[in-house]
């Protein structure tokens, strides 16, 4: 909770009179996000709402239960939730594999229809900073750049903020006060994801963490710390 505070204040992610969208996945990180602002906007200084959005797909068969006790967990919080389907599998174009920039591309699509119908300003994801460091890793391996999930990012084109309130806090504390709220993992692991890149990259970073514990918290910092003549010289002629 400290952290998520900490991250509220250090990037300006909510502001008064602010309406947020969240973006809930049914697993225990956006489940631990909604906790985590709600308790926050009992106590912070300044007015804000916050609407939740659940988006199921056709990657993964419906489980009423588990939706069930989403939709339980959210009235207990007194945030309201909304529940949307995007079709993915069936959006996808004939003969190519499933991936998850795909996936994730269909659903920011109707997470931002959904914050525009609803008048919101931000929408709130889920992501942790192990989720952080795996992207900036992913793509240095794959894309070829230095990049990653930003905590605040001004999306222009659509005048919405998307911010991440957990960019600060580890999968682990997470699943540490998830235990303890009793909740579960409710969305199970894609089949894609379990297989894919991502996966390895998680892995990697695990292993080397078992060997030093400062690992994860490096990798996070060293996004604050780019030192611009350290990396490969600029040619003559060439475009920034």
């Amino acid at each position: 909770m400290r952290r998520v505070g900490e991250a509220l204040r250090r990037h300006r992610m909510i502001e008064d009179g602010d309406r947020v969208l969240l973006a809930i996945s049914g697993g225990k990180d956006s489940s631990v996000l909604a906790y985590a602002l709600s308790a926050k906007k009992k106590i912070l200084p300044i007015r804000f709402e916050l609407i939740a959005c659940h988006i199921v797909t056709d990657l993964l068969p419906r489980d009423e239960r588990e939706e069930d006790k989403l939709d339980a967990f959210f009235s207990k919080l007194g945030i309201p939730l909304k529940r949307y389907f995007v079709p993915v599998i069936a959006r996808a174009e004939a003969g190519r594999g499933m991936n998850c920039f795909f996936c994730a591309m269909q659903r920011r699509k109707k997470l931002l229809s959904v914050a525009k119908e609803n008048g919101c300003c931000k929408v709130a994801y889920g992501h942790h900073l192990d989720d952080i460091i795996e992207t900036l890793l992913m793509n240095m391996f794959y894309k070829a750049e230095i990049s990653s999930m930003p905590a605040r990012l001004e999306l222009d084109r659509h005048d919405i903020v998307m911010i991440r309130p957990l960019c600060a806090t580890k999968e682990k504390d997470i699943a540490i006060l998830a235990d303890r709220l009793g909740l579960s993992s409710g969305s199970p692991p894609c089949p894609y994801g379990e297989r894919g890149r991502r996966a390895r990259i998680k892995k990697l970073i695990s292993e080397l963490a078992s060997e030093d514990e400062r690992i994860r918290d490096n990798l996070a910092a060293s996004l604050g710390r780019v030192r611009i003549g350290y990396l490969q010289e600029k040619q003559k002629g060439e475009e920034s």
